[in-house]
């Protein structure tokens, strides 16, 4: 006969044990996907990337944002040492004309790198940098970038 501090221990097992189981890996996937949706509307990262023909780059956003950077804006802003320590408006151009991307890869999971057609390769352009430089007037008022009032 069991006693009834017996009757109330948890049941353990294997069945138990799965269920148990099972309950914290959805809890856990529950709170992840959570955390997700906070920190990737924090932290928008591009669905999308492409150059427009030669004129300006393209990148959707997670939140649904649009960001258009015409190539003189996005190579003006270049984040690199050299540029970053350079006059504005004297880029290290090593031809004349427009400038345009030849090449645009990913960088890990935080930034592309740009090589454009003036020989530049070094500026890596990270998503946090693209979205505070957003020219599109709802940026420049505050309005488009992540976790504005």
């Amino acid at each position: 006969m069991k006693t009834s501090d017996e009757s109330r221990k948890p049941r353990s097992g294997p069945a138990l044990d799965r269920t148990q189981a099972a309950d914290r890996a959805l809890l856990f996937k529950r709170v992840a996907v959570r955390v997700k949706v906070i920190y990737t509307h924090m932290h928008p990262a591009p669905v999308s990337i492409k150059r427009l023909g030669k004129e300006s780059v393209e990148v959707l956003w997670t939140d649904g944002h649009r960001s258009v950077y015409h190539n003189r804006y996005l190579r003006d802003h270049c984040p690199c040492a050299t540029c970053r320590e350079r006059p504005v408006r004297s880029l290290p151009i090593l031809s004349g004309g427009d400038v345009y991307p030849l090449q645009m890869a990913v960088v890990g999971r935080y930034a592309i790198s740009i090589e454009w057609s003036d020989h530049h390769t070094t500026g890596i352009y990270s998503y946090e940098t693209l979205r505070q430089i957003c020219p599109c007037e709802s940026c420049q008022n505050g309005v488009g970038k992540p976790n504005a009032a």
